[in-house]
Parts: C-alpha cells; sequence; structure tokens
C-alpha cells in the first residue's frame, strides 16, 4: 500500500519538474542567441516577471557590443535592474563612444596674437575639436549662415567662435548648430599657459571635471550657459583622441556678473601607504589642485534661441561695450584739457582786468 503512494507521488511530481525545466532551456537559447552562439559567454539571465520579458529581451539586444557579443555578467545584471525600475541609475557604461559631440574652433580675420594663442591652447584642452581657417563673412551672407555652413561640412554639432573687432576686442560665440541655442560673451583678462608659466602639468586629451558655482543654478540664463559650457568642455567617454584619464578639473565661478574660467591638475598624493598615513596625521590634504591655465572671463551679452542669432532668451542690462568705454575715456580726458584751457583763459582775462592804481608820486622824479 504505501508503495503505491509513493509511485502515485512520483508521477505527479514528473509534469512539475517538466514545467521547471521548460523556462531554463528557453532561458539557455536566448543566452545563445544574445552570445553570438557562444556558449562561454557571460550574461546572467535573471528570471523576469511576464511583464517585463520583452522589454529585457529588447534591452539586451541595445547593450550588446559593436561585435555582436554581450556585456559582462555584471553590466547585464545593472541594466536589467535598471528596466525593472530597481537601480537605474546602476547602468555601468561599455566605455563606447556614444555621445559624440564635436567642437568647431575658428575665429575670424583680424584676431590678435593674444586671441590666437587663447585658441590654441583650448583646442589642446578639447580633444574632440575640429578646427577651421580664419573666416571672412562676405557682403551677401550672414554670419550666421556662413558659421552654420561650416558646421554642418565638418560635421559639428557644437561650435566656438571668436570674433574680433578692431583688432583689440574679442567677442566668443558659443552654440548648438544648426538649431541653437547660442549665446555671444566678451573674452577679458586673457592669459595663456605659454604666459603664466604655471606649474601645473596634465595629459594631452585627458577628459577633465566640469566644476561649476552654485550661483549657476539660481537663474535660468545661467543654467543655460552652464549646459552650452559643457558640451563644450566636456570630453565625450570613450572619443578616440581622448585618453580614459581624468587628471584636471575645469571651473566656472561667477563673479561680478560674470564667468571666470581657471584650469587646475589634480594631484593624489594618496597612495595608501606611510606618506598619505602621514599627511593625514598632519591633517593635511591628500588631493591638491595646481592651476595649469589658461585663464580668461567671459561676460555674457546676449542668449538667442536660434544658432548665432533668432530671438534674444536674454540680454545683460549691466554690459557696456568696449567702445563705449574707450570713448568715455578719451572724453573724460577731453574734458580735462578743457577744465585746463578754460583756467588758463580765465587767468589772462583776469590780469587784463586789473585795474592798477596811479602812484602820485610817480611824477616827482
Amino acid at each position: 500500500m504505501a508503495k503505491r503512494k509513493l509511485q502515485q507521488a512520483q508521477a505527479a511530481a514528473e509534469p512539475a519538474e517538466q514545467e521547471l525545466e521548460e523556462p531554463a532551456e528557453s532561458d539557455a537559447e536566448d543566452a545563445e542567441i544574445d552570445g553570438g552562439g557562444d556558449s562561454d559567454s557571460d550574461v546572467v539571465d535573471a528570471e523576469p516577471d511576464d511583464d517585463s520579458d520583452a522589454d529585457i529581451k529588447d534591452f539586451r539586444k541595445r547593450i550588446k557590443g559593436k561585435n555582436g557579443r554581450a556585456v559582462p555578467a555584471a553590466a547585464a545584471a545593472d541594466a536589467e535592474e535598471g528596466v525593472n525600475g530597481e537601480a537605474g541609475r546602476a547602468f555601468k557604461s561599455d566605455g563606447a563612444y556614444r555621445n559624440k559631440q564635436r567642437v568647431l574652433i575658428f575665429s575670424s580675420r583680424g584676431v590678435t596674437s593674444r586671441s590666437r594663442h587663447l585658441i590654441e591652447d583650448l583646442r589642446k584642452l578639447i580633444p574632440h575639436h575640429k578646427k577651421d581657417v580664419k573666416l571672412d563673412v562676405g557682403r551677401g551672407e550672414s554670419l550666421a549662415q556662413a558659421v552654420n555652413a561650416i558646421s554642418e561640412m565638418k560635421s559639428c554639432n557644437n561650435t566656438v567662435f571668436f570674433e574680433c573687432r578692431k583688432k583689440k576686442d574679442i567677442y566668443m560665440w558659443v552654440g548648438k548648430t544648426p538649431h541653437g541655442p547660442s549665446g555671444k560673451f566678451l573674452v577679458m583678462n586673457i592669459h595663456t599657459m605659454d604666459e603664466l608659466k604655471l606649474t601645473g602639468n596634465c595629459m594631452m586629451g585627458s577628459r577633465p571635471l566640469l566644476s561649476f558655482d552654485d550661483k549657476f543654478q539660481q537663474s535660468p540664463h545661467w543654467q543655460l550657459t552652464a549646459a552650452l559650457l559643457t558640451d563644450v568642455f566636456g570630453t565625450p567617454r570613450g572619443h578616440p583622441k581622448s585618453k580614459p584619464f581624468i587628471d584636471r578639473i575645469m571651473s566656472f565661478y561667477i563673479a561680478d556678473n560674470k564667468v571666470w574660467v581657471r584650469n587646475y591638475q589634480i594631484i593624489d598624493a594618496g597612495d595608501g601607504g606611510a606618506k598619505e598615513k602621514k599627511l593625514v596625521h598632519q591633517g593635511k590634504e591628500v588631493t591638491s589642485l595646481v592651476e595649469i591655465g589658461p585663464r580668461f572671463v567671459l561676460e555674457p551679452i546676449r542668449l538667442f534661441s536660434g544658432s548665432f542669432g533668432g530671438p534674444t532668451l536674454y540680454q545683460n542690462p549691466a554690459y557696456v561695450s568696449p567702445n563705449e568705454v574707450r570713448a568715455n575715456k578719451k572724453r573724460a580726458e577731453g574734458a580735462k584739457y578743457h577744465d585746463k584751457a578754460t583756467a588758463r583763459i580765465q587767468a589772462r582775462e583776469k590780469i587784463e582786468n586789473l585795474v592798477r592804481v596811479q602812484d602820485p608820486t610817480d611824477d616827482i622824479f
């Protein structure tokens, strides 16, 4: 009797085991498809819910590499957690070049030597840049049309254009091409790397950390300015000309309604040994910053919704053009000379109008 009950229990358990083994076989087939037929693939297939099964399969296809092989187990697990909404921030990039930001850096004719050295320094700091010859806009063409056409030919979606006027003033246009937005800034207090002779140094083509002042989050126009500067100075991960290292930091501060730009090298003395313990014991910082250069200040003039033009989003009410500053200076010098000349004339008239008192004893001798 007991033997018969045992046989009935085993017969009832066999269909359940078959139902459990069928999903495992389907998962193995999915793993072979995702891994390009490689049985040694490291992809970990978690058992998802029925509602998210299609989404996870679609997401696996999008995270596969260019050679058709799946990503490692940790990245696949993080990706599946991101699909399920449990840990969306845990997704780890595989280092592929996806954020394809290309910056066109060039200038107009008539730039000074100091401005030319600044442009060369910026090209060294931005490995994802492209350059072009000096722009000479014709009479029948506007600046926006010329810049957008060159950016399209160079396949660039960001543009930094330096416009020089009267061989004295340098303006920097920063914009997204061809649809915008864009901004125009006056470049002041330029100090190049060759001029400063600073001790900081970094690897050519390394990716920087971008540090923005808290004031950039207080106003919409500062937020837009920070977004434009991020696209220009933020080197995309995996760019062919960039190095996979972060050894410098670019700082952007707001003071006197202007953007102050500085570039520093990150020096980390922490080696986990006696030197680090000694610094910690002395109360000193393990990480320090050494300035590299260049230095310059950007004064915002206008922000446009289009590329190098269009409706004005913001206009700086405190901006005074350099021409007006020079005119006021000459006017003050002219007023000073006018005061001197007026005083000289008044002194001459005073002497001429003096009445001389006649001495009665002048006729005696």
